[in-house]
């Protein structure tokens, strides 16, 4: 009886939840922008891009839907909302090891010496919520300060760097040049260092000026 009892309860569980995840399968946002195949061949069509599924469609002028993987994309992108940057996909190797890994998607959300990636973290279990992620009901444009659905990283010199990591493995590690400059940024921005937010803003200074730095060197002396 008691038997009985638990599978009825399993049953009634596993049925929620694949309704619940079915209920919260989002309708594609179509955005207008342009994707580059693996072969250099670019187009420019309406795209929308699925994070869980790891997956960017394209609707093409003539109203057909194509679907394209990482192994068939170099880069894509958008225009973002009025007073945001651009979007930008590319594709990199999936795994943050070195061993050998299929091709996936990651948002740029730095460029410069230092590039920052972020890609959504992986569903486990069963029972995940579908209102948990971020395809449900949005696409974050800029890292929240409490950002939970992804996992950020330092890409440099084809490694993936932890933001996990982040005054060990990057600050330390890459950042050293500008360490007063840098201090002296937080304080005035009042940032936290501990969140992805705050990390990503000093990242975003070290390229400013790293590349000034540049800039400065190369300039012609008259």
């Amino acid at each position: 009886m008691h038997v009985i009892r638990l599978l009825i309860l399993v049953g009634f569980l596993v049925s929620t939840a694949l309704i619940d995840v079915s209920a919260g399968i989002p309708k594609p946002t179509w955005q207008t922008g342009y994707l580059i195949l693996a072969d250099g061949d670019r187009r420019a069509g309406e795209l929308d891009y699925n994070w869980q599924a790891e997956t960017v469609l394209l609707r093409e002028p003539d109203g057909r839907i194509r679907a394209f993987s990482a192994s068939q994309v170099q880069q894509f992108g958008w225009q973002a909302s009025p007073g945001q940057k651009a979007r930008l996909f590319i594709t990199l190797p999936g795994s943050i090891r070195q061993a050998p890994a299929s091709l996936a998607f990651f948002e740029v959300c730095a460029e410069g010496p230092i590039m920052v990636v972020r890609r959504m973290k992986r569903a486990h279990g069963l029972f995940r919520r579908a209102y948990n992620n971020p395809i449900r009901n949005f696409d974050p444009e800029t890292p929240d300060p409490h950002d939970s659905f992804f996992d950020y990283f330092a890409h440099i010199n084809g490694q993936f760097l932890s933001f996990k990591r982040f005054y060990v493995a990057i600050y330390q590690a890459h950042m050293a040049a500008y360490r007063q400059e840098l201090q002296q940024f937080v304080q005035v921005r009042h940032l936290n260092e501990k969140s992805q937010f705050g990390q990503l803003r000093i990242v975003e200074q070290y390229n400013r000026l790293a590349e000034r730095q540049t800039a400065s060197v190369n300039t012609p002396v008259n």
